[in-house]
């Protein structure tokens, strides 16, 4: 009896010095299994690193799924998410809360359908597990799908998670399909900033998306971009906010969206400046001022464009032909997406009815001119002129 004792303590002395010496190993691979079965259906992760020492949790190759119907296969897909981590309690399994998250080399795919569906606020099926309709109250629940647990709690009560994500080295690329025939895909490049996903306490919900950052446009250094973004996915037409400032970018390679909406075909030029975008239920308030360099362009022979002008577009167009160098122009956005209302701003209208006070200021000198001589003192028609053109500059 005794030298079974003694064996069974040296046994067991040995099987706590390979613990001890394979505790990382050990620790490494519970983790991982643990967070890879327990994941929700809609992420998959190549590999996930559990550093215990330095208290943080990296996934490899993190991806969140793309709702059915869409040409990508993930929404947004990143090659290292380190996330920092403490224990809810003495250990593992009584949960984990994520006090950060950091992504290096993030691509962010945003879809938009012939139909007018965005991929961004079909999330809630995909994050149920469940083929659901999305339904128009805000808060409705969702089909609960399968519900993994991990030691007897739900994954929402195992791991607290942050709401913002800090990411380095990024890609945001849109594919619009509404834009032309052939539909419009732009990306913003070597992009730095942070997302911020507000969900539901049971993380099925995505109450609001922001974004904000900086980056460049179809990787090309010169045309930079800064961007302020709000979206609320849970309402049926589009309300989002945005905020861009803008340097360098070349006009034309956005033409999808403008031309239909531009009395002019703009061959080349670059814009700098501030662009103000919000949505409300698909109603639009936009206040933007540029400065347009080196605008080349020709006056369409179509006059369609001239419906969403409230202004006399001929004036609009010899504005422009002002000062081919650079010129200042800031306009309005009002109506609805289908049929929005275009506004000169506070710049422009000012210069149009300062062209048209010289006009008429020069037709009536031409008039009083005429049969006068040329020392002649102020005549009443150049005193009528005078007076109009101080009541227009008003």
């Amino acid at each position: 009896m005794k030298k079974i004792l003694i064996l069974i303590v040296v046994f067991a002395a040995m099987a706590g010095t390979v613990i001890y010496i394979f505790r990382d190993d050990i620790l490494q691979y519970s983790a991982q299994s643990i967070v890879k079965k327990n994941l929700p259906d809609y992420i998959v992760v190549d590999k996930v690193v559990f550093d215990y020492r330095k208290g943080e949790l990296i996934f490899k190759g993190l991806a969140v799924k793309n709702p059915p119907g869409y040409d990508e296969k993930f929404l947004a897909s990143i090659g290292t998410l380190t996330c920092g981590y403490k224990f809810r309690g003495k250990g593992i399994f009584e949960g984990i809360e994520v006090t950060r998250i950091s992504a290096e080399r993030p691509a962010f795919y945003i879809e938009r359908r012939r139909d007018g569906r965005m991929n961004v606020n079909e999330m809630g099926p995909v994050m149920s597990s469940g083929a659901i309709e999305r339904s128009p109250a805000p808060e409705a629940p969702v089909s609960e799908g399968k519900e993994a647990t991990i030691g007897g709690k739900k994954f929402y009560e195992f791991f607290k998670l942050p709401d913002t994500v800090e990411f380095a080295d990024g890609s945001i690329i849109f594919n619009d399909l509404t834009a032309g025939k052939d539909g419009y895909k732009s990306v913003f490049g070597r992009a730095n900033g942070n997302i911020r996903i507000e969900l539901s306490p049971d993380y099925q919900i995505v109450r609001a998306f922001t974004s904000r950052g900086s980056g460049v446009v179809n990787d090309d250094q010169s045309q930079r971009i800064d961007w302020d973004i709000w979206l609320d996915p849970r309402r049926k037409a589009l309300t989002m906010s945005n905020r861009f400032e803008i340097s360098g970018i070349r006009i034309a390679q956005f033409k999808p969206y403008y031309d239909r909406y531009s009395p002019i075909d703009i061959r080349s030029g670059m814009a700098s400046g501030t662009l103000v975008f919000n949505f409300d239920d698909g109603a639009i308030g936009s206040m933007n001022t540029i400065r347009l360099n080196d605008l080349k362009f020709y006056v369409k022979e179509d006059s369609s464009a001239a419906e969403f002008w409230r202004t006399t577009v001929p004036d609009l167009i010899r504005y422009l032909q002002s000062a081919p160098g650079e010129v200042t122009f800031d306009f309005k956005i009002k109506g609805n997406i289908g049929s929005p209302e275009i506004y000169p701003g506070p710049i422009v209208k000012q210069a149009i009815q300062n062209m048209a006070v010289d006009k008429i200021s020069q037709a009536i000198q031409q008039i009083s001119q005429q049969g006068q001589e040329a020392a002649a003192p102020q005549t009443d028609a150049e005193k009528v002129m005078e007076t109009i053109k101080a009541l227009l500059q008003k």
